[in-house]
């Protein structure tokens, strides 16, 4: 966020960083089946993995005051609106997670060697961190350089992030032609 002071038109920049990242270490079984009628086929794979998704969670915050903005002494500090001092950081976890994937491909025999073809994917992962989950609303002026005047911590400190479960779901189309020889 920009705030303009419009006495002075210089801004307070405050800066609110939530980044996750998801990486899923596991064992997949699955099968594949093809049918074919005349000229169509029919391919359809189902998927599933189970095991551990490792979930780090990053949250970093600044606020950049120059002098004389609002009245305020510049200064730059380590917190935004909803990324404060005691929230900030990096976190980690690991949590069991299952992957179910389905492919389903449809494809036309133009020749013998050109093949059409239309395909639909969907994939679930059932336990992941996602960002905008992670924000608490809840906000300790205390802890904010913004609000006049930033000092000692007062009451509550913003929690340790609880990692809010969350799913993905992931879809795609594709299609093409396919050269055999």
């Amino acid at each position: 966020d920009t705030f303009l002071d419009p006495a002075t038109n210089l801004a307070i920049n405050v800066t609110d960083g939530f980044g996750t990242r998801n990486q899923f270490y596991g064992g997949q079984i699955g099968a594949r089946v093809d049918w074919t009628l005349g000229r169509f086929n029919l391919e359809t794979t189902g998927k599933v993995a189970l095991g551990n998704n490792h979930e780090t969670l990053n949250i970093v915050g600044s606020t950049n005051v120059p002098a004389g903005a609002f009245g305020l002494p510049a200064s730059t500090t380590p917190a935004g609106t909803f990324a404060e001092p005691s929230n900030s950081g990096r976190f980690n976890r690991n949590v069991f997670a299952v992957v179910p994937e389905v492919t389903v491909k449809l494809g036309f025999a133009v020749t013998q060697h050109v093949q059409s073809f239309v395909g639909y994917n969907f994939l679930y992962l059932n336990n992941s961190a996602r960002p905008g989950n992670q924000i608490d609303s809840n906000v300790n002026p205390t802890q904010s350089a913004f609000f006049v005047p930033p000092g000692t911590l007062m009451g509550l400190p913003a929690p340790v992030p609880s990692f809010l479960r969350s799913s993905f779901v992931a879809q795609g189309v594709n299609f093409g032609v396919e050269f055999k020889y």
